[in-house]
């Protein structure tokens, strides 16, 4: 069975390319990868472009919710950078509305709820509009979650 870490990043990378106007969102995201990228590297296809990271994580051993039994806990943070363009140099409104729909889709993603986690948005890191017509951030969100330490996180 695949670990709690890997199975949150597995649906994650199922989330991130859902979001499309179709699907109720502001923003149709064109491209979403594990292997980090410059901006300059991405073509004009690939944007708006979402790169998730698994990056730190630290565990304890805790009463299960359930009460029944001890086991492990981790929180794990994930970062989500992100890249919009636009050709009239106003990002703001494109940077705002994809900020907004990350957190949406994942805070409201059913399946990664039954995985038993808790995501909790942390912060955002923004290029601080220093990139003409881009506009680039790291979104971090902090996932709570418990496995049987028999198993492995």
């Amino acid at each position: 069975m695949p670990s709690g870490r890997q199975q949150i990043m597995d649906r994650v990378l199922v989330i991130l390319p859902a979001i499309t106007i179709a699907n109720g969102y502001n923003t149709d995201v064109a491209y979403v990868t594990e292997t980090a990228h410059q901006y300059n590297e991405l073509k004009p296809k690939e944007i708006p472009a979402l790169v998730p990271v698994d990056l730190d994580e630290e565990r304890d051993m805790v009463a299960f919710p359930t009460g029944s039994s001890y086991g492990q806990r981790g929180i794990l943070t994930l970062r989500i950078s992100a890249v919009v363009y636009d050709r009239q140099n106003d990002t703001r409104t494109k940077r705002l509305n994809l900020m907004r729909d990350v957190e949406k889709a994942l805070l409201n993603d059913a399946t990664l709820a039954a995985l038993g986690v808790d995501i909790e948005p942390t912060r955002i890191i923004t290029d601080d509009g220093t990139i003409q017509y881009y506009s680039m951030w790291d979104q971090f969100f902090s996932i709570t979650y418990y496995y049987n330490r028999t198993d492995g996180g």
